[in-house]
């Protein structure tokens, strides 16, 4: 069974790659989106975006002939997050915002690969 490694497209099973990404770090992803429920929802709609911290351009996906089967992230610039943009895109998807989501934002931003935006 031959691995590849390769760009996220929009025709990939997005909702796998979602579901691949909560598991990766479920507080980081439980505080931003609720839940893996929560994830499958927003993060399919954030991986379209051209710019932000989910879109596609930073992911990779690993995938056997007939299944994704994991996903990295890598970005060569510093990732600008608005967040009441973010906040807002997340309660329309969700129609509520996840208990931690403050706190996890505030993460975000406190890390390398992000700044205010």
């Amino acid at each position: 069974m031959a691995h590849r490694c390769r760009c996220l497209e929009k025709t990939d099973d997005l909702k796998r790659v979602a579901e691949i990404t909560y598991v990766a770090d479920p507080y980081i992803y439980r505080g931003l989106f609720g839940s893996e429920e929560g994830a499958r929802i927003v993060l399919p709609v954030l991986f379209m975006d051209t710019e932000g911290i989910f879109s596609r351009r930073y992911i990779s996906i690993i995938e056997t002939d007939d299944e994704i089967i994991g996903s990295a992230t890598a970005y060569s610039v510093l990732v600008k997050i608005n967040i009441d943009d973010f906040r807002t895109r997340i309660f329309n998807l969700l129609q509520k915002i996840p208990l931690e989501f403050d706190e996890v934002s505030r993460y975000l931003l406190l890390s390398d690969n992000c700044t205010a935006g």
